[in-house]
């Protein structure tokens, strides 16, 4: 489970500096900025995030940047509570009540988090917006 929060830790934290600059754009630029946050991601993808974890690609649907994992477990051998629980607690501890993305969120930035099996079987989808930070 470690390698599960490290590897949410490290997809964040490699795109912090980028969002940093999203955060001077308003509401009606988001959008915008979120294609050119994706555009710019994908050029280093596929990343393989931790031994068990590749980022294969990232993005932009409206406000929301998609971000997309295979994870090399099999659904039917993995607790997917726990991995859901253990990955929110983690994005939300790195994402939520911290800059820039409080700023993102006030302008209508949400992050999609899908993660899939090897056999590209849906494990697990968590969304992390303002709305999710206040909970």
């Amino acid at each position: 489970m470690k390698k599960i929060m490290i590897f949410a830790v490290l997809c964040v934290g490699g795109v912090i500096g980028y969002f940093a600059m999203n955060a001077m754009f308003s509401a009606g630029e988001i959008e915008k900025a979120q294609q050119e946050a994706a555009a710019q991601i994908n050029k280093n993808l596929p990343m393989q995030v931790d031994e068990l974890t590749t980022l294969e690609e990232v993005s932009s649907e409206g406000s929301a940047l998609v971000y997309n994992y295979k994870v090399d477990v099999k659904k039917d051998e993995t607790d997917l509570d726990v991995f859901t629980t253990e990955v929110k607690k983690n994005l939300m501890a790195t994402m939520c009540g911290k800059e820039p993305f409080s700023k993102l969120y006030s302008a209508g930035a949400s992050y999609v988090y899908h993660y899939a099996d090897t056999a590209g079987d849906a494990l697990t989808e968590i969304t992390i917006d303002a709305d999710t930070c206040k909970s």
